[in-house]
Parts: structure tokens; sequence; C-alpha cells
């Protein structure tokens, strides 16, 4: 009996949690916050609005210091396997190689020490039933463009490390508008922000989004779940 009361509870509760994880705010509006309080953050993302959170990063002294030069410079000879491929940091900085991409590496993150960093971060926006943290890095050289992708997660953050980025989110509402069609021929439907290096964008699950950049950019993406969607997100 009581084996009974338990699984039912525990449909209950991820029932809950996938109800949750996939509520939308029909009206929902980039909005921007100054400040860097736990309470304001959480009360904030309850909403389910894009956020830009101004110099939470930028406390972090490791973050705010952090540059390409910098990652060569502690890790010399440093070569990172991406995508099954093996690349080298020294030739972003190279002028032969004026493309260049590192897309979304969570091994980097341990590699160059910046992972309890990145924790203090994103703690602004977990609570006691956060699961699943990942974190991982962008470092992009020349005209990148990412591909479109949905945003799955209870919590989704990027942080502008080094230079600009521009991301462009869209809301779900736009789903059938936006998808299998170019980037540049779904912009109209996209909220375009503009990240520095201090800044982290907080993505609403269910949202779509991609990044453009043409310089060298680093910035980072963080991701959580809770215990009520983690198990609905392993099998969507």
């Amino acid at each position: 009996m009581i084996f009974y009361i338990i699984l039912i509870l525990f449909i209950i509760i991820n029932i809950q949690g996938i109800y949750k994880i996939n509520k939308i705010n029909l009206d929902s509006k980039i909005l921007t916050l100054q400040s860097q309080n736990e309470i304001d953050i959480q009360e904030a993302i309850k909403e389910l609005n894009p956020l830009l959170i101004h110099n939470l990063s930028s406390r972090n002294e490791k973050i705010r210091n952090l540059t390409l030069e910098k990652i060569i410079q502690m890790n010399p000879g440093y070569i990172i396997q991406d995508n099954s491929k093996n690349i080298s940091l020294d030739y972003f900085l190279k002028k032969d190689y004026p493309q260049m991409s590192l897309y979304e590496n969570r091994y980097i993150i341990s590699d160059i020490g910046i992972q309890s960093s990145l924790d203090n971060i994103i703690k602004y926006f977990c609570n006691t039933f956060s699961c699943n943290k990942k974190h991982s890095l962008n470092i992009f050289k020349g005209n990148q463009i990412t591909k479109i992708q949905k945003q799955k997660n209870k919590i989704c953050l990027i942080t502008q490390i080094q230079n600009n980025s521009t991301y462009y989110l869209f809301h779900p509402k736009y789903k059938n508008d936006i998808l299998n069609k170019e980037n540049n021929k779904i912009k109209k439907w996209g909220n375009k922000i503009i990240m520095e290096p201090g800044i982290v964008l907080s993505i609403p699950p269910n949202w779509y989004y991609f990044c453009e950049s043409n310089t060298i950019s680093i910035m980072c993406k963080s991701i959580c779940d809770d215990y009520f969607s983690y198990l609905y997100n392993l099998v969507k």
C-alpha cells in the first residue's frame, strides 16, 4: 500500500512539474534587472519573462577578468576536443584562421577552472529542488551564426564574458513562423539583444534563440532543471 501511495505522489509531482515547465506567459516581454538580489531574481523568473541582469557576472573576479588571451596564457599548448575534432586555442589568435568556433563545450569549463565561478552565478536562479546543473563555453572568431534552438530546461543563462554578441529570442507563439527557415528571414519575429560583458541573459523555457557574432567573443551557457522536470526533459 505504501508503495502505491508513493507512486501516486511521484506521478502527481511530475505532472505538476511538466505543467510548470510548459507554462508560457503570452504577454511576456524583455525585462531589465539592475538588482543582484537573489530574492528579486527569483521573483522575476516566476513571470516567465526573458531577463537581462546587469553586473551579476562582473561581481565574480575570475569571470570579470577572463579573456581568450588569458586562457591561452594560463594553459599553454592547450588542445580541446570539440565535435570529435582537436582544436588548439592558439589558433584563435592567428590571422591565418579568420573564422573558428568552439561551441557549447563542457570540458573546457573544468580545464580552465571556472566551474565554481559559474556555479556562483546560477545559484541566484536555483532553489532546493534544482538539479542537473551544467555549464558550457562558446568561443567564436569571425562571422558566426548558430542554429536556432529551443530552450528546454528549467533555467538557461547566457553569460557574456569577452566582447559582444547578439542574441535573437523568439516567443513560443511564433514557433510555426520560425522553424525550418533561414535565420535572416525570421528576425522580424525576434527580440534582438546585444550582450556585453557583465550581462547575464535568462531565457525562459520553450523560447527559441540563436546567436550571431563577428569578433572574438566568449560566452557561457548555464542550465539546470529541478526534480519535477528533470525526468521529463530526459525523455522528451
